[in-house]
Formats: structure tokens, sequence, C-alpha cells
């Protein structure tokens, strides 16, 4: 076998070895994620006080959430800092990297009905044209949202058609 084909070989072994580590040690990670959500009110008496929420693992809060297969995106645009279906309080501070058209993208929080709750325009911090540059943006949502699931979404738009591109979407719990 010819040394190049060898080498190929076991870079993407090593690619496979640290993309599946550092997938099963995210799913580690977030499976220690306690999320609080609605439960039914129990029938309390006077001296007692219901909670309005019960502990929900991660795994319980994906199985009810609308979204189940995010989609990963492109690379072109990251959102960083945070996991899929964490818990997030208003308003929502998003930070990451984008590279397309001008550093300018933009972000929507759509309800598991598909209704859009909120949305923001993104630009990049000033950088070299071609790379990721980094950036920073808030969303908030009323208060009627509260309790419920949704998806932070952040995409660019295309020069050439107007169709959405590098979409990458964070389904979450809003508290």
């Amino acid at each position: 076998m010819d040394k190049k084909i060898i080498w190929i070989i076991v870079i993407i072994v090593i690619l496979f070895l640290v993309i599946a580590g550092a997938g099963i040690g995210t799913a580690y990670y977030l499976g220690k994620k306690v999320v609080k959500t609605p439960s039914p009110t129990p029938s309390a008496t006077p001296s007692e006080t219901p909670s309005p929420f019960s502990e929900m693992t991660l795994e319980e809060v994906k199985a009810q959430h609308c979204l189940k297969n995010p989609n990963g995106g492109t690379g072109n645009i990251t959102i960083a800092n945070l996991a899929h279906y964490a818990t997030i309080d208003s308003p929502i501070f998003i930070e990451g990297t984008a590279n397309v058209f001008e550093g300018s993208f933009s972000l929507r929080l759509i309800g598991c009905d598909g209704k859009k709750i909120s949305e923001a325009n993104a630009q990049t911090e000033a950088g070299e044209v071609g790379l990721s540059n980094p950036y920073s943006v808030n969303i908030s949502y009323n208060d009627s949202y509260i309790g419920t699931f949704a998806t932070i979404e952040a995409y660019d738009l295309s020069m050439m058609d107007g169709s959405i591109q590098n979409l990458i979407q964070v389904p979450v719990y809003l508290k």
C-alpha cells in the first residue's frame, strides 16, 4: 500500500475517534442538566404551596420538544454558548462566529407551533473577509412564552435568490 493512503486512513480514524469522543463527552455533560418545566398543579391544602414546576432531565425535555433532529448548520454560522435543549431566560444572550456575506445574518426564536416569537439581526465584529468572526446578540421574549419549548434559528439569505442558507437550529426551553 502507498504511504499516502496509509496516512490518509490513519488521519480519518483519528478524526473519527476525536469526533466520537467529543459527542460522548457532550452527551454526558448534557445528560446532567436539569430543566424545570410546568407540571399539573396538585390539589393542595391551605398550608401547602404547590410548586408550578417539576424537575425534568435533559432526556425528558428532549423527548417532549417538537424538534427532534436540529439542523447543525454548515459551520458558517455557529452558536457557541447554548447547548441543545437548554433552559434559558429572557433576554437570551447568543454568541458565536459567522462567515457570511458582509458579516450580516438573522436570528429568530420560533415556537413549536411554528410562530415567530422574536427575531434579531446580527453583525460580526470587524475581521478578515473569508474568516469566521465573532458576534454576540440578545433576543428577548414576552413573559407569555415562559414554560414553552422553542427553537433558536440563525441563518443568512442567499444573495442569488433570497432563500435561507447556513441554517443552524438550537432547541431550547423558555423559562
